[in-house]
């Protein structure tokens, strides 16, 4: 995970900072990246509810604001917590 110094140096983070005048807290970092992770899989052109649940279930290492992202066996999102 990047400190609160590297953090503070990402785009995001920034944008957010110029837009809001306050920090981001976990809750829009996580929905920015979970933004971030549809627009990648729509682009991908799935055309079915079922082609999008498989490109969903197939991310891994999607680069997020606080460290790579997959999706597990249970369908859920997890990072490293190192």
């Amino acid at each position: 995970l990047p400190s609160d110094q590297e953090l503070g140096q990402t785009a995001f983070y920034q944008e957010y900072v110029n837009v809001f005048n306050q920090k981001p807290s976990d809750f829009e970092i996580q929905a920015y990246e979970t933004g971030k992770i549809l627009r990648r899989v729509l682009d991908k052109g799935s055309s079915s509810r079922q082609g999008l649940a498989q490109d969903l279930r197939n991310v891994y290492n999607f680069p997020g604001v606080i460290g790579n992202i997959s999706v597990n066996a249970n369908r859920e999102f997890v990072r490293p917590v190192v």
